[in-house]
């Protein structure tokens, strides 16, 4: 003789012990998964307002003190300047009236608070030959690596100082202009 309420009690009661966890064993679980991100090194330039000191040095030459800002999440950063001579006009084009020279023999100096050539090295850095400034015949300079006070970054004023020849008496008066710029590298 059958008993089918017996039999569906037997059943249900097999399923709900093998759905059923065993004494020891979790009712959830988890699994842990390492993220690596790789971040890559960063730099920006920003230029400053340029101020013309009008009082001349003891040569007759007279000096442009120009500000940028550098930012980079590495602590040592290479800079290097480029200028040109001042053009009438700002016209480096003028076939009449020649440019107020830069003065290439002294350098460009490059300053910072916070940061130093690293290896103590010189904050002068020479000029070494031609470039282009938006359309400018400019000269570059060597490159300097700084290392910032920060050891894991670089965030720092930076001011460039050159000088130009003292206009000649034969330069007709009016607004001279020429371009300066500054480059920041992270290398290797």
């Amino acid at each position: 003789m059958r008993h089918p309420g017996i039999t569906a009690a037997l059943v249900i009661g097999a399923v709900a012990i093998l759905t059923t966890p065993a004494a020891g064993q979790r009712a959830s679980d988890s699994a842990v998964v390492k993220v690596l991100v790789h971040v890559r090194p960063m730099l920006s330039v920003d230029a400053a307002t340029a101020s013309v000191d009008t009082d001349t040095e003891s040569d007759g030459r007279f000096a442009a003190t120009v500000g940028f800002h550098v930012g980079s999440n590495r602590s040592r950063v290479t800079m290097s300047a480029a200028a040109t001579h001042l053009y009438k006009g700002s016209d480096p084009a003028s076939p009449t009236v020649p440019p107020v020279p830069l003065a290439t023999d002294a350098g460009v100096e490059i300053a910072t608070d916070g940061a130093a050539p690293a290896g103590g090295g010189t904050h002068v850095a020479h000029f070494v030959g031609p470039s282009v400034i938006g359309g400018f015949p400019a000269v570059q300079s060597e490159r300097i690596t700084f290392e910032s006070s920060d050891a894991d970054r670089f965030d720092r004023n930076v001011r460039l100082r050159l000088l130009w020849q003292r206009a000649a008496a034969n330069h007709p008066p009016g607004d001279y202009g020429g371009r300066i710029s500054l480059t920041a590298m992270l290398l290797p």
